[in-house]
């Protein structure tokens, strides 16, 4: 991640099959695509996700469609 940072790379491959593994609608519910997940839940996602790239985990619990890039 640090390589990540330091070449100024985006990972839209990663965000995109993070995406694909319901990273990308943590708060949306099920009728909508999302997973319905709560703050608390999304909290423990997060802080685990930025145990390997706080910036990608960051930008993963802003904005919510990565499939968009």
């Amino acid at each position: 991640m640090q390589k990540w940072d330091k070449e100024h790379y985006f990972p839209v491959n990663t965000l995109k099959r993070a995406a694909e593994l319901g990273f990308a609608g943590i708060y949306v519910g099920p009728k909508y695509g999302g997973t319905g997940l709560g703050r608390i839940e999304a909290s423990l996602i997060f802080e685990a996700l930025s145990t390997g790239c706080v910036s990608t985990s960051a930008y993963i619990s802003i904005h919510k469609y990565p499939d968009a890039l």
